[in-house]
């Protein structure tokens, strides 16, 4: 990770309040990555997150929006910078926007995303402890290695977590790298046909695949 790069922590009510170009610049950056292997393994038939206009609902931050956040990596200077709070966590620059904020202008110039990590409640718990990690994308070869445990140590600033949880598809080849990169261990996998229920799933309505596996993911973090 660049020692020039960005974080910059939006929550799903911050999200609500951007200008429409960093919405679209994250809907890019998020279909992008997760593109890659829905081309490889030709099991994803839509796109990530279908619309633009779907943003917040399918990546999950339109429900408890406060307690989502979406932390954003790039490289080079934040642009208006007046609209940010500004702080330094494990080497890198962290920029949260003001409170007093009604309308959160562009902050990359160049839209030069390079990844991203986003943290939600998890469906099946009502503690506030456990957090799912979604849309997490990497535009940066070995970046990803390195941004999600540097986002899971800086959103433990934020809220009390006892777990993160990381629901992954089995046919990604996800599950050995979430073990061997990240050291999460997997607690169950379940099947998903093509007409599967969102709600026991916990998956967003309207995504078109071939059946798949899903697998539960775990790391204990207290």
């Amino acid at each position: 990770m660049a020692e020039s790069g960005s974080l910059v922590v939006l929550t799903g009510t911050d999200l609500q309040k951007c200008d429409k170009s960093i919405i679209l610049a994250l809907f890019n950056v998020i279909n992008t990555a997760y593109h890659r292997n829905n081309v490889k393994f030709n099991i994803m038939k839509n796109d990530r997150i279908k619309d633009v206009s779907l943003f917040l609902s399918d990546i999950g931050f339109d429900k408890n929006a406060d307690n989502c956040v979406l932390i954003v990596y790039f490289e080079g200077p934040v642009a208006n910078a007046h609209a940010f709070d500004v702080g330094v966590f494990e080497g890198i620059q962290v920029y949260t926007p003001k409170r007093s904020v009604k309308s959160i202008p562009p902050f990359s110039a160049n839209n030069n995303i390079l990844g991203t990590v986003g943290f939600k409640p998890h469906h099946e718990y009502a503690d506030g402890e456990h957090f799912e990690v979604t849309s997490f994308t990497s535009l940066k070869p070995k970046l990803g290695t390195v941004l999600l445990p540097l986002c899971e140590n800086y959103f433990a600033t934020l809220f009390k977590v006892k777990q993160y949880i990381a629901e992954v598809v089995v046919e990604h080849d996800l599950v050995p790298y979430y073990t061997e990169k990240h050291n999460y261990v997997e607690t169950k996998r379940f099947f998903v046909p093509k007409d599967y229920d969102p709600v026991t799933t916990g998956l967003e309505p309207g995504i078109e695949a071939e059946p798949f596996f899903m697998a539960t993911m775990i790391k204990d973090f207290n």
